[in-house]
């Protein structure tokens, strides 16, 4: 993505300081857990972690500043392979439209890219950080969002705006989970419920069209670094994961940047080889095959 066409696109806008990495993340996990594997945690140093007596790590590889320790290469293949299929085949249809049990990628890596916004809505420092999180995300797996203006050429389309503007396009685009999102969103701003809304998060990915070749994701100028990093890995077919597995697809939002495990899951996704139309069992002995062959620890970022 080259910064200069995609701003074109957009609007320049005033100056202010970058948030993307403003907030430390605080995250414990413990290699007690029946996740990690004995062997490798054995060896942990070797692999530049630090854990305490009481199994809690206390340092080691991050993909970024301030991110939490991706601790991927500790964990049991085994529960990586399962991890793996439950994304590919987990939506949530109270959340979008689903067509289960298909698993969705795109035939190119190359999505090309439209982006609607509201008014003046994106400063030069938002059109900065989404590339940014493009970059750490999905770019690291050899994405790419070239930008076009005509929308019938877009695979991909952003829409970003106030969360009024988000229900309105979301009703446009014939989204009806959208529209309930946003809806609900903006009932809880005007409430005072920030609890609710730090759960919703101010990003909907919508997968309505997907059959005709586009996914649209929608948020705000405010909250998309938080929710666009999963938002972009829902788009190219990695659902949402749940618990506190070091992924940004994890529901606590807690990964921002793509872990040795998100990368392992994409390649392994869009291997020429892989096994789009079997069963759970042979989606999981091709990732276990996959890993074997290509060392989580060794998966260059």
């Amino acid at each position: 993505m080259n910064l200069p066409v995609l701003f074109a696109l957009f609007c320049a806008a005033s100056f202010h300081t970058s948030s993307l990495a403003a907030e430390e993340i605080k995250f414990e996990p413990n290699v007690k857990a029946a996740i990690f594997d004995s062997e490798k945690v054995a060896i942990a140093s070797e692999y530049g972690f630090e854990i305490s007596e009481s199994g809690q790590i206390l340092d080691g590889p991050q993909q970024g500043l301030k991110e939490p320790e991706d601790y991927s290469v500790l964990l049991k293949d085994e529960e990586l392979a399962e991890v793996f299929s439950q994304s590919l085949y987990g939506c949530y249809k109270a959340v979008r439209h689903c067509i289960l049990p298909e698993i969705f990628r795109w035939n190119t890596k190359a999505l090309p890219t439209k982006i609607f916004q509201e008014g003046n809505s994106l400063t030069f420092f938002d059109v900065s950080d989404i590339l940014s999180i493009t970059k750490d995300t999905i770019g690291v797996a050899g994405f790419e969002l070239p930008p076009v203006e005509d929308e019938a050429e877009a695979s991909l389309v952003f829409y970003v705006g106030s969360v009024n503007f988000l229900a309105l396009e979301s009703k446009h685009y014939g989204d009806e989970f959208g529209v309930a999102h946003f809806k609900e969103y903006y009932a809880n701003e005007m409430k005072g419920d920030d609890r609710s809304n730090r759960d919703l998060t101010s990003c909907y990915v919508s997968t309505f069209k997907r059959s005709e070749g586009r996914v649209a994701i929608f948020f705000t100028p405010f909250g998309f670094r938080k929710c666009l990093p999963q938002s972009l890995l829902v788009a190219v077919g990695l659902n949402e994961t749940g618990g506190y597995f070091p992924s940004v697809t994890g529901s606590d939002y807690v990964f921002r940047k793509s872990t040795n495990a998100d990368i392992a899951f994409l390649n392994t996704l869009y291997h020429p080889d892989f096994p789009t139309q079997r069963g759970v069992s042979e989606v999981k002995g091709f990732f276990l095959r996959y890993i074997n062959e290509n060392p989580i620890e060794n998966l260059e970022h």
